[in-house]
């Protein structure tokens, strides 16, 4: 019994958001834009080509591209936010009121082309602010900007303008008189959509929609975190283990931490545990003196912690549990360890009757594992180790399919499993290497955490752990990875992910890695790291730990309930906003046609 992973589900709905390019660029497509379209009224009307692109192409920059700038510059000082998002909002509106104009001019219907269109930028403004920069009750200032400006320079070109335009506007005090009468059904019917589109949330969840959309944008955009709070309303209290394998040298110094916490690291971005493994690295390994490698456990969205202040939790949680345990606790012999049944690959190491082990079906496909499967397969080892910590290798990333209790794919993990036993055990060495890849960044797929790299030396042979914080691993580069290890004669090696969702990203769910890397300078740094790891083995001893914490998470199934939410609004969106709009601006023309 094999499914897709729920985010798979939300795909079409991310991939809608697309990242907004930075102000330069904005600027320069708003200047092209509104010449053209200025170009455009020339032509159209009848003018000669030269004058079509001299007047017309001034004309267009003048009364729809200043206007939009003006907006953008005062939105920013009124209220400060990038200014490329300002200036991309603008940019939209101008191309809006472009056509909006050319409409009315085609028509024949100029004065009431100009009303209508500039009581939709009004709109567009309000929505993009409210809902896209969450400015709340600011959102309606900074939506006055652009209508504002851009009737007032018709007006005032049509009185001093140097040359004649098609777009006169008449009587200003008329014009926007009417115009606050179009913005006002337009931000009725606004209200109606927002109410039909806050139904499935509140029924569902008892949560605001549009405030859970806002405080969603306001996240990507500035990386505020208000969103955790629409989470916590939405997640549960649940008791989690925090477990891990502590290394130190012979002589008790500080070699290296296994660190694997029962919480999965999302949503995404910067909220709850996406930052879990930077987080956790940051504050433990200095506090150790000793690289603190953050594995992925066998859990799904399910345990995504609400809040990302939760990692102090578990970090003083794995400090006090390593100055609890005595240099009796340590065993300074190992074994290494490995199954394989199926597509499914079970390999570790024993410590003296304790397992650490790790889980991957690459390069089939090898995402999460559930929680209730972690346990059972933890149990089952345990009929030959006193105590098992069990990590999902995460490193294979191919139709998101992930498999349940039940399935082929389980029983195969479950006869692996079932088929280890420990071997002979000898003193063992270590050796660790840690990088950053400052050179690398979360928008290509590889968080904060970097690179971490384990080399342990048992009875003469030498085994491999490349960890990489990332949202899972293409199977290409996993495949050269491995090849670019070989000549160091492992063993054992496999490249592992975090699952790091922080660098999850706009337009798609997944950002693995190898899709976005410069791979040929990632495999040199792992071949480099695995030098260094090499260069570093000493003789060593290993300590495990496990404690049952209480921590917020998403909670059972809310990953899938959520998803169907999403998906009721977009539905209900796609059909219902076009209606709105519609019955709005038809409204608005019988009011003006009405008037005059």
């Amino acid at each position: 019994m094999v499914a897709i992973d729920q985010r798979e589900k939300a795909v079409s709905v991310s991939r809608m958001l697309k990242p907004i390019p930075r102000q330069r660029k904005t600027l320069i497509n708003l200047i092209l834009a509104t010449f053209l379209a200025g170009f455009a009224y020339r032509l159209f009307a009848g003018k000669s080509l030269g004058e079509a692109l001299v007047f017309g192409g001034a004309e267009g920059v003048l009364l729809l591209g200043l206007p939009a700038l003006l907006a953008a510059s005062l939105a920013w000082i009124y209220e400060r936010r990038p200014f490329k998002y300002y200036a991309f909002i603008a940019a939209c509106a101008a191309v809006l009121a472009s056509i909006g104009y050319f409409i009315g001019i085609a028509t024949g219907q100029v004065l009431t082309g100009i009303v209508v269109t500039n009581a939709l930028v009004f709109v567009f403004w309000f929505a993009a602010a409210f809902v896209g920069l969450n400015l709340g009750i600011k959102s309606f200032p900074a939506a006055f900007g652009q209508a504002f400006f851009n009737m007032a320079f018709l007006w005032f070109w049509q009185k001093f303008g140097v040359f004649e335009t098609g777009l006169h506007i008449g009587s200003i005090a008329i014009a926007f008189l009417q115009l606050a009468i179009a913005a006002g059904i337009l931000l009725l019917g606004l209200w109606a959509l927002f109410y039909v589109i806050n139904a499935p949330a509140k029924r569902n969840f008892g949560i605001s929609t549009i405030q859970a959309m806002a405080l969603f944008f306001a996240q990507w955009t500035t990386g505020e975190k208000e969103f955790e709070e629409v989470l916590a309303e939405m997640g549960e209290s649940v008791q989690t283990n925090v477990e891990g394998v502590m290394f130190k040298t012979k002589s008790g110094k500080p070699k290296a931490l296994f660190l694997s916490p029962q919480v999965h690291y999302g949503p995404f971005g910067n909220l709850g545990g996406s930052e879990f493994p930077t987080l956790l690295s940051k504050k433990i390994s200095p506090a150790i003196r000793a690289p603190c490698f953050v594995f992925h456990s066998t859990v799904i969205h399910d345990f995504n912690p609400v809040h990302s202040s939760s990692h102090a939790l578990i970090a003083k949680t794995a400090l006090e549990e390593i100055a609890r345990k005595k240099e009796t606790s340590y065993a300074s012999t190992a074994s290494f360890v490995k199954e394989k049944e199926g597509s499914a690959s079970v390999a570790g190491f024993g410590f003296r009757q304790k397992a650490f082990l790790t889980l991957s079906r690459a390069p089939e496909s090898s995402e999460d594992v559930e929680l209730s499967m972690g346990i059972a397969l933890k149990n089952l080892a345990l009929r030959e180790w006193r105590d098992a910590v069990i990590v999902d290798r995460h490193n294979s990333i191919t139709d998101g399919s992930i498999f349940r209790i039940g399935s082929k794919e389980y029983y195969e993990f479950q006869d692996a499993v079932g088929a280890l036993s420990p071997a002979k055990e000898s003193k063992f060495k270590m050796g660790v290497a840690e990088n950053t890849l400052r050179d690398f960044s979360i928008e290509k797929g590889i968080g904060q955490a970097g690179l971490k790299t384990a080399v342990f030396e048992i009875a003469g042979r030498k085994y491999c752990i490349v960890l990489i914080d990332g949202n899972n691993i293409i199977p290409e580069f996993r495949a050269r990875a491995l090849l670019a290890l070989k000549d160091y004669g492992f063993s054992w090696a496999d490249v592992f992910s975090t699952d790091t969702h922080s660098v999850n990203k706009l337009g798609g769910v997944h950002n693995p890695i190898g899709k976005g890397t410069d791979n040929e300078k990632l495999l040199r740094e792992i071949r480099k790291s695995a030098g260094a790891a090499l260069e570093d083995l000493q003789e060593c001893k290993a300590a495990f730990f496990s404690k049952r914490i209480s921590i917020s998470v998403l909670g059972g199934r809310k990953q899938s309930e959520l998803t169907s939410t999403i998906n009721s609004v977009v539905a209900i969106t796609r059909i219902v906003a076009p209606a709105i709009l519609v019955l709005s601006i038809l409204l608005v023309l019988y009011l003006l046609a009405f008037s005059s």
